[in-house]
């Protein structure tokens, strides 16, 4: 799990550099700010850096330099002793990250975390779960990247029960060191946690945007920070890009991801509904099409009526009539939103090449892991047996208001042309 700070800012195209705060419930009231009276609860140090502790300096603008500092302030001592670094790890533990302090009845680091974690904790305030968050790294004063190395570029992320410095000056002292050799916790990586975001790590001992991997026991894979000013180097207040691992990379795993082509049925059996037993319809269908392009599987008659549940091993009996009266209003899309020359497409493993697949954050899955169409369709689930047919009970039926919707009556007398046919 991973320190989170916050923009305080509805839309993330506006925040700056100094918008971004880690906030830190230090009295442990539960909140930064009275809901009445908008008084900021203030701290007993400098966290504006205008050198005078004043009723200016807020819990809620704490950034992650300061996190430490902000720590020691609410346990009432420096429990990080005198190298003023906050240790835990599996060989020194000085207050761990989920320990509740003073006492066992307040609340624990995780606990006070303004802006919240990678795992189950919010942002503290409710109001506040409505801003823009990222994941923590170590920074100066000025609000830029601590550097470990140019080439590569290395940074430390704020992880929980990583290092912190307590001073609120030694920056280098903040966050994950990057592995070199033997991985531990509290040290090259943060503290495991259920339910916490999944981001991508690296195997990597020289550059964490190599070696991709997914397993929870692993530094950070990340992406330099972008080049705004376009002078070749990226700017160190920017943010390194990490990438996400979502559902729709893997259901089933937790550290690692399924490979291309490959099926997981965990999509389709525990995201959609599934009908209790096979069914049989009596209707007429009056319906748009979806057009299909020339390098695309084609949907065809049979995914004509479209199925929303998942009805795998089902049957779906239709008995009625099957109209196309036009391009569909709803359905615009095409059926199979992957070309087939595309499916088998790997990403790279060292450099962001998404022109070489479908990914934006250059993962090699350029397929669906539903079984249909070899992965080129989505979560589309049509029954497994088709039984269409035409009812030829509707050849004695009367038009019905229905059929007037979409017919028109004759503006004249048709047209009969009669053959005589001769016999010899």
């Amino acid at each position: 799990m991973y320190v989170m700070e916050m923009c305080p800012k509805l839309t993330v195209s506006e925040c700056q550099s100094s918008d971004w705060v880690v906030g830190f419930d230090v009295n442990g009231d539960g909140r930064f700010s009275d809901p009445i009276t908008l008084l900021d609860d203030t701290v007993a140090f400098d966290v504006n850096g205008d050198a005078i502790v004043d009723s200016l300096d807020k819990e809620k603008d704490i950034k992650a330099y300061q996190l430490g500092q902000a720590i020691i302030a609410a346990y009432g001592s420096n429990v990080a002793g005198a190298d003023n670094i906050l240790t835990n790890n599996n060989t020194t533990t000085e207050l761990d990250w989920t320990t509740k302090f003073p006492t066992s009845t307040d609340k624990s680091i995780r606990d006070r975390l303004g802006s919240g974690d990678t795992g189950d904790k919010q942002a503290l305030v409710a109001a506040d779960r409505r801003y823009p968050r990222r994941v923590a790294f170590a920074r100066d004063n000025a609000n830029n990247l601590v550097q470990v190395s140019s080439s590569p570029e290395i940074y430390k992320p704020m992880g929980v029960n990583c290092p912190l410095d307590t001073t609120g000056t030694t920056y280098a002292n903040n966050g994950c060191a990057y592995a070199t050799s033997s991985l531990v916790e509290g040290t090259h990586y943060g503290k495991k946690g259920s339910s916490a975001l999944w981001f991508r790590t690296t195997t990597s001992t020289s550059n964490p945007s190599n070696n991709a991997s997914y397993g929870n026991s692993e530094s950070l894979f990340y992406y330099s920070p972008i080049d705004a000013n376009a002078d070749g180097i990226p700017d160190l207040n920017g943010q390194p890009l990490l990438v996400p691992v979502l559902q729709i990379h893997d259901a089933n795993n937790t550290s690692s991801i399924r490979g291309d082509g490959s099926t997981q049925t965990e999509f389709r059996d525990r995201w959609i509904q599934q009908p209790n037993a096979d069914t049989i319809y009596n209707a007429t269908f009056v319906l748009g099409n979806s057009p299909s392009r020339s390098d695309e599987t084609s949907a065809g008659f049979q995914n004509f009526v479209r199925f929303s549940e998942n009805w795998n091993n089902r049957t779906a009996k239709i008995s009625g009539s099957f109209i196309q009266l036009k391009r569909s209003s709803f359905a615009t899309g095409p059926i199979s939103p992957i070309f087939a020359a595309k499916s088998s497409t790997n990403a790279s493993t060292t450099v962001n090449d998404t022109t070489a697949n479908l990914s934006l954050f250059d993962y090699a899955l350029d397929t669906y892991p539903s079984p249909n169409g070899s992965g080129l369709l989505p979560f589309y689930n049509a029954p497994t047996n088709r039984s269409w047919g035409f009812d030829v009970g509707l050849l004695s039926e009367q038009p019905d208001l229905f059929a007037q919707r979409f017919t028109l009556p004759p503006a004249g007398r048709p047209n009969e042309y009669f053959r005589e046919v001769g016999s010899r």
